[in-house]
C-alpha cells in the first residue's frame, strides 16, 4: 500500500482538504512546515461508509428521516394522555409531515435499495388526517374518537419502526444529505446523475471516486505526459476515466465541449488528476453548512490552521446560521489564544471568509477579507464576548436578541454599539433584564471600536473611573435616604443621551450633584462637544449609578492595540 500526499491550494480545494481530514479524522499526518496532508492509502478503505456516516452525524438532527422519528414521542402521549383537539390537532401535522416525505421520489428511490419487506407506501396511503365536525369537538371526543386515533397512532408506530431500523437510516438518511448537503455544491455527477437516482449511492461514490484514486496509485506515472490542473500530478489521458474536469461542481469551471474558446487553441487543458477530484467530492464536509447557507474560514498560513478555524462540533449547536457564522469567527480568536503576541498580527492577514447560499443559483459563493482590526478587537475582548454566546434578551412577548449575535452584528458592520447599550440599559431599568455585567462588557468592546474610530483617550482606566464616579454618587444620595430618586434622574440621563443633548445631560449631572451637595467632577468637561465620548462617559456613569461596581472581564488590552 502506499501513501497519498494533498497540498494546500485556493479556498475551493482547502475546503476539500477539510472534508477529507473531517473524514479521516485521526488517520491523516499534517506537515505544518510544507502545508500538506499525506495518509495510507489503506484508509480509503471503507471511506464511503465514513463520508456519508460524518454527513449523516453532523446534520441529524435537521434530515427529515430523524423527524419522522422523533414524532415517537408523541405516539407515547397518545397512548398516556386523554384526547384533546390541541392533540388531535398534533396527530394530524404529523401525518401532515411524514406523508409526503416518505411517499416522494428520493424516499422511493431509497426503498428500491433497502432489503426490507415492509410495505411501506402501503402504510402510507393508509396514513389519513383524523377529523373534527363542530358536533364532535363539543361532544365527548375521547369516546367518539379513540379507536380513529389509535389505528392512525399504530400506523404512525410501525412506520417510525421501519425508519429507525438501521439499514433503512442509512440509506434513507444518506439520501437526505444528498440531496439537502451535496446537491448544492455538486451538479450531474455520479450519484447525482438522474439516470442513477434508484442506484446505491455508498456503491456510486465509492466507483466514481475512490476506486479511481486506487488505481492511480498504484500505477508508474514517469511516461505520463499531461498534468493536473491543481496539482500538477501527472495524467496520461484528458477525460474520464483517467482526468476530470470541475464542471461537476456548481458555478465551477468550464464545460469545454460547449465553451472551447475559453482555451488556447480551443483545446482544454483544464482537467484534474483522482486524486483532487477525490477532495473536491469533500466541498461540502469543508463548509459548515445550515439549511442551505454555509461558511468556510480560508485561513491561508497554514493548514493546521486552516484546520483549526473550521472544525469543531460547536458550530452545530446553534439553531441559526447567523449564529454558526458568528461562532466561526470567535473560533479564530479562539485559536490565536496558542499564538504568540508577535505571530497574532500576522496570522490575522489575509483571512478569507467564503459564504455559501444555494439559494442564490446565479452567485452562490461570495467572498470578503475580514478586518485585522475588527479581529485584534475580538481577540481581545475574546473572554467578554465568551460570556455574552448564551445572554438571551426578552424584547418584547414574541421578541428576543441574542446580544453576541447583536454586538458581532456592529463590530463587522463597523457601527457603534450605543443603541444596544440603550436598550438594554432600559430594559434593566424596567426589570426585563438583570445582565448589568453583560451591559459593562458591551461597553468595554464599544470603547475599543471608538478607539479603532480615532477616540484614542477611551480606554478600561477610563471607563471605569466615570462608573466609579456613579457609584459615588449613588451612595451619596443613599446617605441621603434619597435613593428612590436614581431612577428618575438615570431615565432623564439616558434620554439625554440618546438625543446626544449635551445640555440635558450636564443640567441633569448638575442638578443631581447639587442635591446632595457634590462637587461635579471636573472629568465630565473633557466630554462636552464629543458625542461618542459624552455616549461612553454617559453610559459608563450610569452603570456606576445602578450600584454594582462591575469587574473587567475583557482582553489584556481594553484598546485592542
Amino acid at each position: 500500500m502506499g501513501t497519498i500526499r494533498i497540498e494546500k491550494g485556493d479556498w475551493l480545494k482547502n475546503a476539500g482538504i477539510i472534508g477529507l481530514i473531517k473524514v479521516l479524522e485521526v488517520n491523516t499526518f499534517i506537515d505544518e512546515d510544507k502545508d500538506y496532508i499525506e495518509f495510507d492509502e489503506e484508509c480509503l478503505e471503507d471511506f464511503e461508509e465514513d463520508y456519508f456516516r460524518l454527513m449523516i452525524d453532523t446534520h441529524k438532527e435537521r434530515l427529515s428521516i430523524s423527524k419522522i422519528i422523533a414524532y415517537e414521542s408523541l405516539l407515547d402521549r397518545i397512548k398516556t394522555s386523554k384526547l384533546t383537539k390541541e392533540l388531535i390537532s398534533e396527530i394530524n401535522k404529523a401525518i401532515e409531515y411524514i406523508k409526503p416525505k416518505i411517499t416522494s421520489n428520493s424516499y422511493k428511490n431509497g426503498y428500491l435499495i433497502i432489503e426490507n419487506d415492509f410495505d411501506i407506501l402501503g402504510k402510507a396511503k393508509e396514513l389519513s388526517k383524523i377529523k373534527l365536525t363542530k358536533k364532535e369537538e363539543k361532544s365527548d371526543i375521547e369516546e367518539i374518537k379513540r379507536g380513529e386515533v389509535l389505528k392512525q397512532a399504530n400506523l404512525l408506530g410501525e412506520i417510525i419502526d421501519f425508519f429507525s431500523d438501521e439499514e433503512v437510516f442509512r440509506i434513507i438518511a444518506a439520501k437526505n444529505v444528498m440531496y439537502d448537503i451535496i446537491q448544492p455544491f455538486w451538479t450531474n455527477v455520479s450519484l447525482l446523475l438522474k439516470t442513477n437516482n434508484k442506484e446505491d449511492m455508498y456503491k456510486l461514490y465509492k466507483e466514481d471516486f475512490i476506486n479511481p484514486v486506487l488505481k492511480y496509485n498504484s500505477v508508474n506515472k514517469e511516461k505520463y505526459k499531461y498534468n493536473c490542473f491543481i496539482c500538477d500530478n501527472k495524467i496520461s489521458k484528458l477525460g474520464k476515466p483517467d482526468s476530470y474536469e470541475l464542471t461537476w461542481l456548481v458555478k465551477t469551471g468550464v464545460d469545454s465541449s460547449r465553451k472551447s474558446s475559453h482555451f488556447w487553441n480551443l483545446n482544454s487543458d483544464a482537467y484534474i488528476c483522482p486524486i483532487c477530484n477525490l477532495v473536491y467530492s469533500c466541498v461540502p464536509l469543508g463548509f459548515n453548512i445550515m439549511y442551505g447557507q454555509g461558511i468556510f474560514i480560508n485561513k491561508n498560513s497554514s493548514l493546521e490552521s486552516l484546520k483549526q478555524v473550521n472544525v469543531t462540533r460547536d458550530f452545530y449547536d446553534s439553531d441559526k446560521f447567523e449564529e454558526m457564522e458568528n461562532k466561526s469567527y470567535l473560533n479564530i480568536v479562539n485559536y490565536m489564544k496558542n499564538q504568540s503576541v508577535e505571530n497574532i498580527k500576522e496570522e490575522f492577514e489575509n483571512i478569507q471568509v467564503i459564504k455559501f447560499d444555494s439559494s442564490n443559483s446565479s452567485r452562490p459563493y461570495t467572498f470578503n477579507m475580514l478586518s485585522k482590526e475588527v479581529m485584534w478587537i475580538m481577540y481581545s475582548h475574546r473572554k467578554n464576548l465568551e460570556n455574552l454566546i448564551k445572554v438571551t434578551v426578552k424584547v418584547t412577548d414574541k421578541y428576543y436578541i441574542n446580544v453576541y449575535n447583536e454586538v458581532v452584528k456592529r463590530l463587522f458592520n463597523g457601527s457603534n454599539m450605543f443603541d444596544l447599550i440603550h436598550q438594554l440599559l432600559i430594559l434593566y431599568l424596567n426589570g426585563s433584564f438583570k445582565g448589568i455585567y453583560s451591559i459593562e462588557r458591551i461597553l468595554n468592546i464599544n470603547n475599543s471600536v471608538l478607539y479603532m474610530k480615532g477616540v484614542k483617550d477611551m480606554n478600561l482606566t477610563e471607563s471605569s473611573k466615570y462608573k466609579n464616579y456613579g457609584l459615588k454618587l449613588r451612595e451619596a444620595y443613599k446617605d441621603k435616604s434619597s435613593e428612590s430618586k436614581l431612577q428618575g434622574i438615570t431615565y432623564r440621563l439616558l434620554n439625554a443621551l440618546k438625543t446626544k443633548d449635551t445640555g440635558k445631560f450636564m443640567d441633569t449631572l448638575i442638578n443631581s450633584y447639587m442635591y446632595v451637595r457634590k462637587e461635579i467632577p471636573t472629568d465630565f468637561i473633557k466630554a462636552l462637544g464629543y458625542n461618542d465620548r459624552l455616549s461612553s462617559v454617559g453610559y459608563a456613569f450610569i452603570i456606576g449609578l445602578q450600584g454594582i461596581e462591575v469587574k473587567n472581564e475583557g482582553g489584556e488590552n481594553n484598546n485592542g492595540k
